[in-house]
C-alpha cells in the first residue's frame, strides 16, 4: 500500500506482469501508464510491482525560465 501511494505521473514503474512503463494518470481506483509513445494502458494500482524511478519532484525539477 505504501508503494501504490507513491504512485505519481512521471514515474517509471514495472507491473507484475513485467510490463514497464511510465505513469501518465493516477485515479482514485485506476491509472493510465504510457508504454510506448501514444500507447496507453488502463489498470488498477495494485498491478504495479515495484517503481524503477520516482516521478520527478517539483523541487528537484528546473525551472521552465532557466538556461540550460
Amino acid at each position: 500500500a505504501e508503494m501504490v501511494s507513491a504512485l505519481a505521473p512521471g514515474a517509471q514503474v514495472m507491473t507484475t506482469a513485467g510490463m514497464m512503463g511510465t505513469v501518465a494518470v493516477v485515479a482514485e481506483d485506476e491509472l493510465s501508464l504510457e508504454i510506448s509513445p501514444g500507447v496507453f494502458v488502463r489498470m488498477v494500482p495494485a498491478a504495479v510491482a515495484k517503481v524503477i524511478e520516482p516521478a520527478p519532484s517539483v523541487e528537484t525539477a528546473p525551472e521552465a525560465d532557466e538556461a540550460p
